[in-house]
């Protein structure tokens, strides 16, 4: 059964089994952080500013994962392991079963509330989003880096990435907005299909605007195989679609000029391999090439 785990699920029933209690979700989520931000140095996870320091909705999923799983219970807000995962252990990797052991015994008889003020004041910049530190912290928050307050054509792609490690890139550049430009805004990838992307988008202080106006439908999508395949395809988006949003692209534009810094979101890492990359050049021509475009 444990051979059906994720290796990250794996590294968070470790960490339990070698912690050798309950401890609360806080408390795990802050020595995964430290695990990977000042032992491995490689994210097992990632995370992102919010409410209560570093964040990560996949590690969540995951723990939920493995409740529906029978691995772990909740009671009285503390994680219990349920089952033995002696083996698991013994399969971890020596390299992570040493980080583990030495976040544990750095933190593992520290109060919540004190690893809790450590992890902010050794990584500033992942408090700036508590609500009652607010102010404390600000010349570690993007929002008021004088270097990222013009406004900026983005344009940025999920594939390869998580949902933790796609928001702690919008909010790192200061995005205002993210215009979601795919056809259809639905994902098999977790945390980006909408209505759940505009969620965690609001939750981090991001508008989510929709434009599925300005996508290609899927089915014409298909047999992509070479560079001149995605020419032609681009070509006629550009001739058809995007030839009839003007209004779009106008709606778009008064948004620059109202000072937002935007990001048009599609799924292709490779921006010369999505329609975005056409969508983004005709924002900028409209805007007189006035705004900074930059493919993240």
């Amino acid at each position: 059964m444990s051979s059906s785990l994720l290796s990250r699920q794996k590294v968070l029933l470790s960490f339990l089994a070698l912690l050798d209690r309950s401890c609360t979700k806080l408390f795990l989520l802050k020595n995964m952080f430290l695990l990977c931000e000042e032992e491995l140095r490689r994210n097992v996870y990632d995370f992102y500013p919010y409410q209560r320091g570093p964040f990560s909705q996949v590690l969540y999923a995951d723990l939920r994962s493995l409740q529906l799983r029978g691995y772990l219970q909740e009671s009285k807000n503390d994680l219990l392991l349920t089952q033995n995962v002696h083996e698991i252990v013994e399969e971890m990797d020596s390299d992570i079963l040493y980080a583990l052991a030495n976040v544990i015994r750095q933190y593992g008889k520290t109060k919540d509330n004190v690893l809790l003020e450590q992890v902010y004041h050794r990584h500033p910049y992942y408090a700036i989003r508590n609500p009652l530190h607010e102010g404390k912290y600000t010349k570690h928050d993007p929002r008021h880096d004088p270097a990222l307050q013009k406004a900026t054509i983005f344009s940025i792609g999920y594939e390869g990435k998580t949902i933790d490690a796609f928001l702690n890139l919008l909010i790192r550049n200061n995005v205002h907005v993210l215009v979601d430009i795919r056809n259809n805004p639905r994902s098999m990838k977790f945390g980006f299909s909408f209505p759940k992307l505009a969620d965690y988008c609001t939750a981090s202080g991001i508008e989510y605007k929709g434009m599925p106006q300005l996508g290609i439908e899927s089915h014409l999508r298909q047999e992509l195989d070479t560079d001149e395949d995605y020419k032609k395809l681009f070509d006629e988006y550009e001739r058809t679609t995007l030839a009839n949003q003007d209004d779009a692209i106008d709606e778009l534009a008064n948004m620059l000029k109202a000072g937002k810094r935007i990001a048009l979101l599609c799924f292709e890492a490779n921006v010369c391999h999505c329609h975005r990359s056409r969508t983004s050049a005709k924002l900028a021509n409209r805007c007189c090439n006035a705004y900074e475009l930059v493919h993240l």
